[in-house]
């Protein structure tokens, strides 16, 4: 059966529960309350190897795509500012 992490939003715990995933009846372990939410995490995965500079090249390359989004915009941007100036005239 799978852990899960889960948050008391009573007693503000934050507490691990092995259950399965089709169980209904879960409480929190410190006050007994049932109003509790299930947090999401997520793990790092280390790689070695080639496969991690592919990430690396990934995440500059979506860095990258940002920037020249950010340019089109001031483009963008700069094109409408003169489009207006010209109509209020």
């Amino acid at each position: 059966m799978p852990l899960y992490d889960y948050g008391c939003n009573d007693c503000t715990k934050q507490f691990e529960l092995r259950h399965s995933y089709t169980d209904t009846d879960i409480a929190c372990l410190y006050c007994a309350s049932i109003n509790i939410k299930k947090i999401l995490k997520f793990s790092n995965i280390i790689t070695k190897g080639s496969s991690s500079d592919k990430g690396e090249e990934a995440s500059t390359r979506v860095e990258q795509e940002i920037e020249n989004k950010k340019i089109e915009l001031k483009a963008t941007k700069q094109e409408l500012t003169k489009r207006a100036n010209k109509n209020d005239k």
